[in-house]
C-alpha cells in the first residue's frame, strides 16, 4: 500500500511540475523556436521531470529492500542472482 501512495503523490508532484514549466515554455517557445523544436522540448522537459521523480520516489519506496540485502550479505548470505 505504500508504494501506491508514493506513486500517486508522485504523479501529482509531476502534473504540478510539468504543468508550471509549460505555461511558461509554451509561451515562450511558441513564438521563439520551430514546431519540431518546441515538440522536442516540451518531451523533454516532460520526460526529465518524471525521471527525476520517479527516481526519488523509487529510492524511497526500496530503501528498505536495499538495507535488508546488505544487512543479508554482512550476515554471510550469498547472492545466487
Amino acid at each position: 500500500m505504500p508504494q501506491i501512495t508514493g506513486y500517486f503523490w508522485a504523479w501529482v508532484v509531476i502534473t504540478i511540475i510539468v504543468n508550471s514549466i509549460n505555461c511558461v515554455w509554451v509561451a515562450v517557445a511558441s513564438q521563439l523556436v520551430p514546431d519540431f523544436i518546441y515538440n522536442i522540448g516540451t518531451t523533454v522537459l516532460n520526460e526529465g521531470v518524471s525521471m527525476v521523480v520517479f527516481f526519488v520516489v523509487n529510492k524511497i519506496i526500496f530503501s528498505d529492500a536495499q538495507s535488508q540485502e546488505r544487512k543479508w550479505e554482512k550476515e554471510g548470505g550469498k547472492r545466487f542472482f
